[in-house]
């Protein structure tokens, strides 16, 4: 896995030389045909636009270098890879298209508008692939962490048991004798992805709510999306690790 990655950061090099000399010539080009200045600005914008996309994708195959060993669902990297790919080839037909749409227009008697509009997001723009790549990443230990002010944590580790698969039966269970809270266990995923890392997120905030009404009565409250709440914490946590 890491020769592809470190191969896609040399093909994202390669790539981004070649649209940075094509870009260039064009612009030096253009101080012959086109004497206003507003065209030519909206190319080199856009070529920086595009080396920080490049930038940002090389960061991700950087992040995956550095967290390889972490990396449990070989599947879930290959649709990662796989979408990095078609979002890769959407942004260079894009920045592409520009660069022959001002071409064009070189050639021509009157002055056209360069067409900027785009039917999609680039890395700069969605947070869903930085999402999953960083939950492929995370590890227990990272969760353990995230949680760690919590004086819950110290009751709910010992009771936490992870199975391999058994979506049925993960959950934040808790045992009462006459309506008394006594004990709470967890039952959880093996953290793998972003699903499996959501789950677990979602029932240790669930166990930590409910620790706090440990030896008092069953709390009757709906807590769920208090526990939905803390994944958006999380993620948005998580995201400054690329």
């Amino acid at each position: 896995m890491q020769e592809e990655l470190k191969e896609l950061i040399k093909l994202n090099k390669k790539e981004a030389l070649i649209v940075i000399k094509d870009y260039l010539s064009l612009y030096f080009y253009s101080f012959i045909k086109d004497k206003d200045n507003t065209r030519r600005n909206i190319l080199l914008e856009k070529l920086k636009e595009y080396l920080a996309i490049i930038k940002e994708e090389n960061k991700y195959y950087k992040f995956l270098i550095e967290n390889i060993h972490k990396i449990k669902d070989e599947e879930a990297f290959d649709a990662i890879l796989d979408k990095l790919d078609v979002l890769n080839e959407k942004t260079y037909n894009y920045f592409d298209n520009i660069l022959l749409q001002y071409d064009d227009s070189l050639n021509q008697e009157e002055d056209t508008e360069i067409n900027l509009a785009k039917d999609f997001k680039t890395l700069l723009e969605r947070t869903d692939i930085k999402e999953e790549t960083i939950s492929l990443t995370t590890t227990f230990y990272d969760v353990i962490n995230y949680f760690s002010k919590d004086d819950a944590m110290a009751y709910l580790v010992p009771r936490t048991k992870f199975l391999e698969s058994g979506e049925d039966i993960y959950g934040c269970f808790l045992k009462d004798e006459d309506n008394i809270l006594k004990e709470i266990r967890l039952v959880l995923p093996q953290i793998k992805n972003k699903e499996t890392l959501e789950k677990c997120i979602y029932l240790y905030e669930m166990g930590i709510l409910m620790y706090y009404h440990l030896y008092s009565e069953v709390p009757k409250g709906d807590f769920r999306s208090l526990a939905i709440r803390e994944i958006d914490i999380f993620k948005k946590q998580q995201l400054k690790r690329i």
